[in-house]
């Protein structure tokens, strides 16, 4: 009812405006509502308006149509970029996939055997190249462990006669392993030696220096006694010389 009704609204205003009003205001509006009204709830808008709407007779895919006609398309979320496969289960499950979409969107039959075709034949390369770079790994494998072989025997051929070390040589060399390991714990125990000696030596060094520092002290004032007991001595003997005279 609103759209009939803005209708004859701008007609009236038109129409006062081509009788020389230039401000149609609230006046002017009033003086014209009866007829907007008249021309604008007329018994066949209404009732087609309730048809329109769906509300009699009750049809409520009326509205739900125009909705859906009105509604703005639902911004499309990016499909992640599909992965380069690098092993033949990734290509195979990328291939299902493929094929499945392909079923849903309802191509045509002749496309789809082809594309089941392609998948098949590819799969098939793709599981031969993972057997033979199997086979090649395994023949790299085998080529180093003879190399590694040989070498061990070149070595154990340089070692001793017929590939294999005499008893006596293999005795040799522990004695001469043990005897080079007895050498450096005596260089070793040696060395803790003289680091005791000289800490020991330095630990006692202010003692003796003290105890030379006494001695002298003590020879300087035994020397003195023997000095003074000498004098004592020949005081003595003069005195008794006197008395004899």
């Amino acid at each position: 009812m609103f759209q009939p009704y803005k209708h004859y609204h701008s007609q009236a205003v038109e129409a006062a405006t081509r009788t020389g009003c230039v401000d149609f205001n609230k006046i002017e509006f009033l003086a014209a509502l009866n007829s907007i009204r008249q021309q604008t709830f007329k018994p066949s808008t209404i009732i087609s308006a309730f048809r329109k709407t769906g509300l009699i007779p009750y049809n409520p895919n009326k509205v739900l149509a125009t909705l859906r006609e009105n509604r703005m398309p639902e911004p499309s979320t990016p499909s992640p970029s599909p992965e380069q496969p690098t092993t033949v289960e990734s290509f195979k499950r990328q291939g299902e996939d493929i094929l499945r979409e392909a079923l849903d969107m309802g191509l045509p039959s002749p496309f789809k055997k082809k594309l089941k075709v392609l998948l098949v034949g590819g799969l098939a390369q793709a599981y031969a190249g993972k057997v033979a770079f199997e086979d090649f790994e395994n023949t790299v494998a085998v080529q180093n462990v003879r190399t590694a072989r040989q070498k061990a025997r070149r070595h154990q051929m340089r070692m001793g006669k017929g590939g294999l070390l005499y008893q006596d040589g293999a005795r040799s060399m522990k004695r001469h392993k043990d005897e080079e390991e007895v050498r450096k714990a005596q260089a070793a125990l040696s060395r803790a030696q003289s680091t005791m000696m000289r800490a020991e030596r330095a630990a006692r060094k202010p003692f003796l220096d003290e105890m030379k520092a006494h001695t002298r002290e003590w020879r300087t004032a035994r020397a003195e006694r023997k000095r003074i007991m000498k004098a004592l001595c020949v005081e003595i003997r003069k005195r008794g010389r006197g008395r004899r005279v």
